[in-house]
C-alpha cells in the first residue's frame, strides 16, 4: 500500500477520500486512517515513510502529533489567500481551485466550531 499511496498522491495531488466512488481510493483512505489511528505505535521507519510520501501525508500526521501547529499553519494559508485575493476563500462553486475550496471549508469549520476554539485561536 505505501507505493500505491505515493502514486495516488502524485497523480491526484491530494489524499485519498474515504467517500470516493473508486474502490481503490477508499481502500487507500482506510489504510491511511488506520495508520493515523496507530501513529503512537508506528516505528521510526514507518513514520519516516509516511512523512516522506508527500507533504500532505506529513501534514495529516502532524495534526495527530501537534494539532495546534497545524491549525496555525492553516490560518497562515488563509491569511496568505486573503492577501493575494482580497477576500476569504470560498468553497461553494466547482470552478474554484481545490486549494480554495479546502481553505473555504476550513474557515466554515472554524466558524461553526467557535465554541471549541481557544482564546488565542479566536484572536
Amino acid at each position: 500500500l505505501p507505493i500505491s499511496l505515493t502514486y495516488f498522491i502524485q497523480k491526484h495531488d491530494r489524499l485519498p477520500h474515504p467517500g470516493s466512488s473508486e474502490w481503490e481510493e477508499r481502500k487507500l483512505a482506510a489504510w491511511l486512517k488506520q495508520q493515523q489511528d496507530s501513529v503512537s505505535v508506528l516505528s521510526a521507519d514507518q513514520l519516516k515513510f509516511l512523512e516522506c510520501a508527500r507533504v500532505k501525508v506529513a501534514k495529516r500526521f502532524q495534526h495527530c502529533l501537534d494539532p495546534f501547529s497545524v491549525w496555525e499553519q492553516r490560518l497562515e494559508d488563509v491569511q496568505q489567500f486573503v492577501t493575494v485575493h482580497g477576500r476569504l476563500p470560498r468553497c461553494q462553486r466547482s470552478d474554484f481551485t481545490e486549494t480554495e475550496r479546502e481553505l473555504g471549508r476550513w474557515v466554515q469549520r472554524q466558524q461553526s466550531d467557535i465554541d471549541r476554539l481557544t482564546e488565542k485561536q479566536i484572536s
